[in-house]
């Protein structure tokens, strides 16, 4: 009894139909086919694959890929670390400058007398100097050691 339902459904499927496409105003027949519901069936997946792999490769070969998530290299984010940091002391040392100048122009005005001024102490700005100088020895090996862990992980899942 189960198979006398398959049978029934693939005889459905093979049927074969006349498709015409048939001009209105002189009734002359323009186009015709013979179609069966698994052909068309057939042609609708085959389109919708080779559609698949065409978008896949446009994504993967070409420059697209970096506008998704996800898909950036790893030499992206050590970069943009790197120009992270330098803009952090950057904007330190323009602050600082903003501030030296201030007091310069003060002075210079006659606003702050120059007694008043406190000294700048040397010692803390390289105090500081160091303290940042080591935070970006550590944010390099942090970049090394994550870089050696990426490139096992992918080792290990080419391997597996």
């Amino acid at each position: 009894m189960k198979i006398g339902w398959i049978n029934r459904f693939l005889k459905k499927m093979r049927f074969k139909y006349r498709v015409f496409i048939v001009n209105e105003n002189s009734l002359e027949q323009t186009w015709s086919a013979r179609l069966s519901r698994m052909s068309v069936f057939l042609f609708l997946f085959a389109f919708a694959m080779i559609t698949f792999v065409i978008l896949t490769a446009l994504i993967l070969y070409t420059p697209v890929r970096y506008y998704l998530p996800g898909f950036s290299d790893s030499v992206d984010r050590s970069e943009v670390l790197k120009i992270s940091a330098t803009v952090d002391s950057l904007s330190k040392q323009l602050e600082m400058q903003a501030a030296y100048f201030g007091i310069v122009k003060g002075a210079i005005s006659g606003e702050i007398k120059p007694d008043s001024i406190q000294i700048s102490d040397s010692i803390q700005f390289i105090h500081r100097t160091d303290e940042f100088i080591e935070k970006q020895k550590k944010i390099e090996i942090f970049e090394k050691d994550f870089e050696k862990e990426r490139q096992r992980n992918k080792y290990n899942k080419r391997l597996k």
